[in-house]
């Protein structure tokens, strides 16, 4: 989706940060999904498989928000209702490692979920 992101809150959208896409079902209805995100300077760039219900939600209505903060400040948060600009799986599996890497923290995650607050260690410093 294209954004006007401030720059301000560009680590907001860069990930690694708590983020939630929200499409609209067949319904009507929202449908919340926690996601990984990054950018490439102009979009959010996320990942998903095509038989997941995010998926299918965009493919028919592309209007979504997407909502990030960050757990140690989670008052500061950027929220963007925008619309999918592409739905593409070139270069997925490409991004789906970058994203990992990005979120793992040099495969630290289990030391970050194992921890109700941020400690001293470099990891929970990025949440």
């Amino acid at each position: 989706m294209a954004v006007t992101n401030p720059e301000s809150h560009n680590d907001l959208i860069a990930g690694p940060v708590h983020t939630a896409l929200i499409t609209v079902m067949a319904d009507g209805q929202p449908q919340t999904t926690v996601v990984w995100c990054n950018t490439d300077g102009t979009h959010v760039l996320i990942n998903t498989m095509n038989k997941f219900q995010k998926a299918k939600n965009m493919q028919r209505d592309p209007k979504v928000t997407f909502f990030a903060n960050r757990r140690v400040t989670p008052l500061r948060y950027i929220e963007v209702d925008g619309t999918v600009v592409e739905l593409t799986e070139d270069g997925a599996m490409e991004h789906s490692d970058k994203l990992a890497e990005l979120y793992r923290c040099n495969s630290q995650l289990n030391h970050i979920m194992q921890h109700q607050n941020p400690c001293d260690h470099p990891c929970c410093d990025r949440f």
